[in-house]
Parts: structure tokens; sequence; C-alpha cells
């Protein structure tokens, strides 16, 4: 059946679909040999802890049990191993965490997918930051919601479903809020009576400064007493294959967050589950710090290089961690409309019109230096500025 044929039979919800920009960059980089692409926020798979995995592996077939507790179905909620050390880890960070109020997903993708599905209706406010991240817009669109400006003038006659923000290394722009701005967006949410969603993806990745406290934390360390749903992804940090999220949250919420789950695909995978379970220490510990040092000199290589190619054609700022930089173009340059002419001179980037929920942004891009060979880093940054 063609499109043709489809015509009347889809649901009003599969219109509301956009396709994936980054996706589609993904596509043509690997068409293009020598194409240096800034697209796919995704981490380096040369930084992937192979062995460890494979150790992981081994010791799950080591014996009959351990197999088949691993390649049997597992708790909606998660795996009694996974969800424990999580909240280990929550409570080490002085948050009041117990295993009710602590979901796995399928990555952090399908929580914001989960938390939309169960607080928002089509028509219902959602508020985000300008620019964000687009995979969530995505979500927020293709469920009917009226995705506006945090920054926007506020609608007196309905209280948002939520408001999804990042405070840490944000995407697309490396950004992080300052505690008065923390404290402000927590405040925020408890006037508007609503739920503050904190995706917090890359908050392993900090290379400069001290951390400065979640939204979670700035909303009382509790997740059952406060209003935050904190979003948590071990993609970032170890292998974005094993799909693996969690959700930190009230346990109502939670609850609620699982019966949803259990429409959709009954459970994370069991088997990158007791992977994970095997990996944790490790990752949060040795293999993030090498992360660390990994990222720091892409990014510093980038930096450099955008002061050398770049200078006074854009700003920027320094990022303290994450995968981006964030360009903001002369006002009369349309990113998009530059891309075609970017790829043809053999680098890419994303543009920035795709961040924003009103499709302002047309003079920003985002850059990612997360995969590109450090040795191919300056000239990648001297054909953009060339460009320019």
């Amino acid at each position: 059946m063609d499109e043709q044929g489809l015509r009347g039979r889809l649901t009003e919800y599969s219109g509301r679909i956009q396709p994936s920009g980054i996706r589609a960059l993904e596509f043509m980089a690997s068409r293009s040999k020598d194409l240096i692409t800034f697209g796919p926020g995704r981490p380096d798979d040369r930084c992937f802890p192979v062995d460890r995995i494979q150790e992981a592996y081994a010791s799950i077939f080591g014996t009959p049990a351990t197999a088949a507790d691993a390649l049997q179905y597992a708790p909606t909620e998660g795996s009694l191993a996974l969800r424990s050390w999580l909240v280990r880890r929550e409570q080490a960070l002085g948050r009041r965490c117990e295993l009710d109020n602590v979901l796995i997903t399928s990555g952090s993708q399908q929580a914001i997918h989960l938390i939309t599905r169960l607080l928002a209706e089509p028509g219902r406010d959602i508020l985000v930051q300008a620019p964000t991240y687009s995979g969530a817009l995505q979500i927020f669109q293709a469920n009917g919601a009226n995705v506006r400006r945090l920054d926007a003038r506020p609608d007196p006659s309905s209280r948002p479903a939520f408001i999804y923000a990042m405070a840490d290394f944000q995407n697309p722009t490396g950004a992080c809020l300052t505690l008065k701005d923390r404290q402000a967006l927590v405040e925020r949410a408890r006037q508007l009576d609503t739920i503050l969603v904190e995706d917090n993806a890359y908050e392993t990745l900090r290379f400069d400064g001290d951390p400065l406290p979640s939204l979670m934390d700035v909303d009382g360390g509790s997740p059952d007493d406060g209003r935050t749903v904190y979003l948590g992804s071990f993609s970032k940090c170890a292998a974005p294959g094993l799909r693996l999220g969690w959700v930190v949250g009230p346990r109502a919420l939670v609850a609620r967050l699982a019966l949803i789950k259990q429409t959709e695909d009954l459970q994370a995978s069991t088997l990158s589950q007791n992977v994970m379970a095997h990996l944790a220490d490790f990752v949060f510990g040795q293999h993030v710090d090498a992360l660390r040092q990994s990222y720091r000199m892409r990014r510093d290589l980038t930096l450099d290089a955008l002061e050398k190619h770049v200078g006074n054609k854009a700003r920027w700022e320094r990022p303290a961690g994450g995968f981006f930089v964030w360009l903001q173009l002369a006002e009369d340059i349309d990113s998009t409309a530059l891309l075609s002419k970017a790829i043809e001179a053999g680098v890419a980037y994303v543009p920035g019109a795709s961040f924003f929920p009103d499709g302002s942004g047309s003079n920003t891009l985002r850059l990612s230096y997360s995969t590109v060979e450090p040795g191919r880093l300056e000239e990648g940054i001297a054909r953009l500025g060339a460009l320019l």
C-alpha cells in the first residue's frame, strides 16, 4: 500500500510526527567519505567499554541460573539489581529515594514519551527552554501538545502540563543554569502548580568547575515531597545500544508511568539491565573519568579552532561539559539554507531552528564535537569558517 492508499487510515498522532533532521544528517554522513560532521550528538564509539561489556556477558552466561534470569521477563519497573544500584546512587547524592521511586526505561527518550502520554492531553501547554532538545519537541508535538517557550508571556487561563528543562550541559547549547536560575525555575513550577521534568542526560560529563545541585536537589531532594521528575541515561556514559535510561519521581507518578510502559514494551531489556548492573560501578567511576578526559580534549580543540578560523563571524560560549558548542551567526545568515553549501564544502552541522518550538533561531547552529576524530576537528572548523 502506497502513501495514497494510506490516506484516511492513519491516526492524527501519526500525522503529527515529524522526521528528525539529525537522523537525516547521520545518513548523509554515512554516504560521504570526506564529510566532517558535527551533527550527531552521539558518544564516541571508540570510548565504549567493550572489554567490560564482554566480561559482563561472560559472567551472565557463565551459569544456567544467571543466563536464564537474563533471558527471562523482568518487572516493568526494572530489574531489582539495577534499581537497587540506582537507589544507592541517589541516596549517596543526598536524595531520599526508594525502589518505588525508580523506573527503568528503554532509554531516556522513552521516559520523555511516557511522561508526555501521562500528563499532556492534546492541546495542553508544555513549557520548554528555547532552544531545547529537538527529540523532546518531536514527542511533544506528536502528542498534540501546545509547546510554549518558558520566556514567553504566560497564559493565565491554563495550567501547563509540565515544564521540561535541562540544567546541565544543555542540548543544544551546552549551557548550565546558575544556582539562581535553578532556584527560579523550581519556584516557577511551584507558582504554576505544575510538574518540573529534569532531563539530565549529560550529568556525568562535567569538565570544569564544581557540580551544582540538580533541580530535584533544589526542590528538596525528595521525589515524594517535591514536584520534580528526574530523567537519567546510561547512553552517554556506557553505550546507547543498551537502550537504558531511568526515571526518579513521586512513587504514585512512577507507578502510573509503569502502567503506560506495560502497554508499549512491557519492560526494558532484561539482558541489558543485567549487563548494566555488572558495569555500573566501573562506568560511573573509572570509565567516566576517562570519558571526561577524551571529550574535554575535543572541546578544547574545537574552541581553539573556532577562535582561529571563525573569530568574529559568530558568537559562542565555552561549555563546561557535554557534547555541544552553540553558534550564533549574523542575523542575516540562515543556517538551514546554508547547510547544503556546507555539505558541498565537506562539513555538516545541525541548524538551530530545529531546537526552537516556534521555528525561530534561524541564525544559530549546533556543533557536536563528540564523534569527530581529534585530527579532523580543526579542518572541519576551518571549512565552516571559510564558508561563513
